[in-house]
């Protein structure tokens, strides 16, 4: 039995769906188990005589008769940015035994972004409840923290994390060279220069150069300015996400508003690593 392989590739997207109002949806039922541990493992080169050590069931094909393949065992959750095949075996206990899993894939605080789907996938788990997975990256991974989040039956049955780690920290003096702003409507994005009041759903996008691998403190707020040029920060605006792994990464910053965005001058303020990297400046005008 060949281990589930998934190429991914990393893209930022949204999403829209509709639901007819006169249907009423069935809650789930309680699936009874969660998951109850991770085995992550290196990747290797192996042979017909070392298949099944690690508790996989790998066929290997070709006339040599070796492949890559898992290793040993990485107790501390945790791979080198090139291995490009990260191996695992999620085990939810004989009460998961036989059942269909879907494990959706997030990069939580990586050098690609932060809260990023990646990818989502469904197995069936063995007769010891035992699910292998492999993740397949056809270039080093970004750096950071990931997490896994499984359902069963559209119900949360746990979640896992790991840590990609550089194999050399890098750094270097972390710039902001601009940011986009995306107003959304209906499911639907419009680049803006200037904005109305009635854009209340913004996403701002600053592309960045540099980094630090080991992982800074990233805080991005919007500060308004007032009739009088006093300066202050938008009610519920600021947010701040530690230990940030940055190499040239566009950090993404989303603001959504109940009602609409009342009209004036604003900033988007953007600070890495305790310094600020830009204070970018838009209007809200009437509609």
């Amino acid at each position: 039995m060949k281990l589930p392989v998934i190429c991914l590739c990393f893209s930022f997207a949204v999403f829209a769906w509709s639901q007819d109002p006169s249907a009423k949806p069935k809650q789930p039922a309680d699936p009874g188990f969660e998951i109850k541990g991770m085995r992550c493992f290196s990747d290797s080169i192996i042979n017909k005589a070392e298949v099944g050590k690690s508790g996989f069931k790998v066929e290997i094909g070709g006339s040599i008769g070796t492949r890559s393949g898992p290793g040993s065992e990485l107790s501390d959750f945790t791979f080198p940015e090139n291995q490009q095949k990260q191996y695992f075996i999620f085990d939810f206990g004989p009460q998961g035994a036989e059942k269909m899993i879907t494990a959706k894939l997030k990069a939580m605080r990586t050098t690609a972004g932060a809260g990023l789907s990646i990818v989502e996938v469904s197995g069936k788990t063995d007769k010891e409840g035992k699910l292998p997975a492999e993740w397949n990256l056809k270039k080093n991974w970004p750096v950071g923290f990931f997490k896994v989040f499984f359902t069963c039956e559209g119900q949360p049955v746990g979640t896992a994390g790991y840590l990609v780690k550089a194999t050399k920290d890098r750094e270097a003096p972390i710039k902001a060279t601009g940011v986009t702003i995306l107003s959304f409507k209906d499911g639907k994005s419009t680049e803006k220069t200037g904005l109305t009041t009635s854009d209340n759903d913004l996403v701002f996008k600053c592309a960045t150069t540099g980094g630090n691998t080991k992982g800074v403190p990233v805080r991005m707020f919007i500060g308004q300015i007032d009739d009088k040029g006093e300066k202050s920060i938008l009610k519920n605006s600021e947010i701040t996400v530690e230990d940030w792994p940055l190499e040239d990464t566009e950090l993404v910053y989303s603001f959504e508003l109940p009602d609409k965005f009342p009209a004036g001058k604003y900033h988007m303020v953007i600070y890495a690593n305790n310094e600020m990297l830009i204070a970018h400046p838009f209007t809200v005008a009437e509609e």
